[in-house]
């Protein structure tokens, strides 16, 4: 259920209520991924792996184009420019491929979009130019980076690493403080000094732990921007030849609801019965970094780069199943993409499934998340990211584990690959933990939300990697191993080339899951007695958050953030049956990025 909280204002008497209504049953769905007793065995019309066949069509070369290429269009969060242009190139791949029905899919992305920024120079120094370009880091909780209109003017300072002695002799009282980026937590000093904003500068290495300290769950009015290093080091250079200088900050930055898409092809299966058996390899496109402008996400875009390339030799070699290959955006806004395609496409609770209007009868979802420091793939099928039990639901996926790691001893048996190249982490071996195969930490997977629709559902991600530059702002082309995600490329397509054919890769027995999502809808309005006797006056644009834990899990953000629409509503249809999620509702000034309405808690309130 959804907590409900009043919302009041923070300088005016007008108060903001927040309305909450669940739409869905709150009970679980059973979905019934069952068989009725021994599976008949049927012919399989669809030609073997052969020995070199993928190798064959898969090309390393190609790989890195395709890295390139979703690089070259810059940032691609869902909503931003170069994830649209990313869209439209992966449509275009793959009708190229050969791919049937080719399809992009719009929703809608809640987002803070980085509208520019600046930091112009006062005074007459020997720097290239006086106006240098920078980019706000991501919201403390809501409230963005965005300046006043005439932006933020004060003495320029640079701090090094922002250690207290750094603030020696210096006047903070509405500075501007340029600090190195790998500076941990320092950055609240600065705000606790009173400066004005703070500027971090780009370091020749970094981590995500580095990134996530950036910013706060709570709504801290502080300015943080991001300076790229060509115009950084001659500024810190001249800084610490001759002090400080006078200098202006710009910066603007507003939640938005912006188009996003899940772009999609399938290639039919060639055999009677099996064809109707459909199975979902997913991968997606989009990229996180702290700084949502600068998010060049090489790595994070090896697992799509992969998919084209399994989709290319499955249209030279025709499966006998059919097989949907899924590019979708919104992995890092809380999986918002691949929800979006269950919800459109593939439901198992009666109340939403009836609304489906194009249904694909998906017997089996694979969610492929590559990074590129390791070659080595683990098959799993939970997640942390939800609240449900996983584990019990461990035996309906055992036999799957086995089947996959039949398919990859064959390939193992023929030299092509070492031991260890597919591991088991569904049933781990000699008592290793599930969580030891992801040394980054938690993960959150695509896979684990169809998992709870209630479909049986795969992830085959790369494992043993820190995934040390996913969500950072330097995770470009330079850092990927591309030999390592050709061989895994090549794995998952020797696998899967073999599932698609395999008539008995389904378990033969009753396999119950649960459809535990349900609709949130929240109207934001305004009580305003001079218009009328109850709150009716819609809030568009107000920002509604639905409260869960971390901040981020290797990069994609846990909490649920929805901008409301024309008529102030707020919706999300990613929320867990029986599970609570306070919400609350912000109001901010569309020219300042200050915070008009805002959850009253009360003088004890949380």
């Amino acid at each position: 259920m959804i907590a409900n909280r009043s919302i009041t204002s923070l300088p005016s008497a007008c108060a903001l209520l927040i309305g909450a209504l669940l739409i869905g049953a709150l009970l679980f769905a059973t979905s019934a991924c069952r068989t009725t007793g021994v599976r008949e065995r049927v012919e399989v019309l669809a030609e073997p792996v052969g020995e070199g066949q993928v190798a064959a069509v898969v090309d390393s070369t190609r790989i890195r184009q395709t890295i390139t290429d979703l690089v070259s269009f810059g940032s691609r969060v869902a909503g931003y420019p170069g994830a649209t242009e990313a869209a439209h190139y992966l449509a275009g791949r793959m009708g190229e491929i050969g791919l049937e029905d080719v399809k992009m899919d719009e929703f809608v992305a809640s987002v803070p979009l980085d509208e520019g920024g600046e930091l112009v120079i006062l005074d007459a120094t020997t720097l290239p130019s006086p106006t240098i370009p920078i980019h706000a880091v991501w919201p403390n909780l809501v409230r963005t980076s965005t300046t006043p209109p005439g932006g933020l003017t004060g003495k320029l300072h640079y701090v090094g690493n922002g250690e207290w002695a750094d603030f020696n002799g210096i006047d903070p009282a509405g500075a501007v403080f340029l600090m190195d980026f790998n500076s941990g937590v320092n950055w609240q000093r600065a705000a606790l000094l009173g400066a004005s904003a703070v500027i971090f500068t780009e370091p020749d290495r970094t981590t995500r732990v580095d990134g996530e300290e950036k910013y706060l769950q709570v709504p801290v009015n502080f300015p943080r921007f991001w300076m790229e290093k060509e115009w950084a080091s001659p500024l810190v250079a001249y800084l610490e030849a001759n002090g400080s200088v006078n200098a202006r900050a710009t910066g603007r930055m507003t939640w938005k609801r912006l188009p996003a898409y899940n772009v999609y092809g399938k290639i039919t299966g060639t055999h009677p019965v099996l064809k109707e058996e459909a199975i979902v390899l997913e991968s997606y496109y989009d990229s996180i970094s702290p700084v949502p402008a600068v998010s060049p996400g090489a790595n994070q875009a090896s697992g799509v780069a992969a998919l084209l390339e399994m989709a290319r030799y499955f249209a030279a070699h025709p499966p006998a199943r059919t097989v949907y290959f899924l590019a979708t955006s919104g992995h890092f806004l809380s999986l918002s993409g691949v929800n979006d395609f269950t919800n459109r496409h593939t439901r198992k609770n009666p109340y939403f499934a009836e609304q489906i209007e194009e249904p694909i009868n998906m017997k089996l979802f694979a969610g492929i998340d590559l990074s590129s420091a390791r070659d080595q793939i683990g098959v799993h099928y939970a997640g942390i990211l939800f609240a449900g039990n996983s584990f019990e639901k461990q035996r309906f996926f055992t036999p799957f584990g086995r089947t996959f790691m039949g398919y990859a001893q064959e390939v193992i048996r023929r030299g092509a690959f070492p031991e260890g190249a597919l591991m088991n982490v569904i049933t781990p071996s000699q008592g290793i933990l599930s969580t030891e195969f992801f040394p980054a930490g938690n993960i959150a997977l695509d896979a684990e939300l169809v998992f709870w629709t209630g479909f049986p559902s795969l992830s085959f991600a790369t494992v043993f990697d820190v995934r040390e530059y996913v969500d950072t702002l330097l995770d470009d082309v330079d850092r990927v191993n591309f030999r390592n995600v050709y061989t895994q490329t090549v794995l998952l397509t020797e696998l899967f080339g073999r599932g698609a054919n395999d008539p008995l890769l389904f378990p033969d027995f009753k396999m119950q899951l649960d459809d535990r999502f349900v609709t949130g809808r929240i109207r934001v309005v305004e009580f305003d007695p001079r218009e009328d006797y109850i709150p009716s006056k819609p809030k568009p644009g107000a920002v509604v958050r639905f409260r869960r834990y971390n901040k981020s899990i290797s990069g994609v953000k846990n909490e649920i953030f929805v901008v409301a629409d024309s008529m102030g509503v707020a919706e999300s249809t990613e929320l867990e049956a029986a599970r609570t999620y306070p919400t609350e509702g912000y109001v901010l000034d569309p020219e300042t990025g200050d915070i008009i309405y805002a959850p009253d808690r009360g003088p004890y309130g949380e």
